[in-house]
């Protein structure tokens, strides 16, 4: 009678005590820059969130007149609206979604202590700024 073998489920792996892990990029990685987030929860339970860019749009239409040799805008047609163009969609656990949480309070907590610190200038408050006469 063979002897029945116990598989391990992923619940039951345990992380040795000291491992090193090796980091590599995938063909498709880029950097990206984000402005918000987009998302909510699946019915299966995962956090979807979406990055998102905000931009203008581009003019449908500008018109110009040649004047001295120098191109001159005469008038412009354009969406007011905001664009936000979605880069990149995550899926995550809970337990990811936390670890991806305090990751992020841990950067942002040495982002304020490295801004607070006294060798970082003091923002320009441009709206407060007069032009000298």
């Amino acid at each position: 009678m063979a002897q029945k073998r116990k598989v391990k489920r992923p619940t039951d792996f345990k992380r040795p005590p000291r491992f090193q892990t090796k980091f590599t990029t995938s063909r498709s990685f880029r950097t990206i820059h984000a402005d918000g987030a987009w998302g909510g929860v699946t019915p299966q339970g995962l956090i979807n969130m979406a990055s998102f860019s905000e931009t203008r749009p581009f003019p449908q239409s500008v018109t110009y007149t040649l004047e001295n040799e120098a191109l001159k805008e005469e008038s412009r047609i354009e969406d007011q609206s905001i664009i936000r163009e979605v880069e990149v969609g995550v899926m995550m656990s809970l337990p990811v979604a936390r670890a991806l949480r305090k990751w992020l309070d841990e950067r942002i907590q040495q982002l304020e202590q490295t801004l607070s610190g006294p060798s970082v200038p003091a923002p320009l408050d441009v709206s407060s700024q007069t032009e000298s006469k």
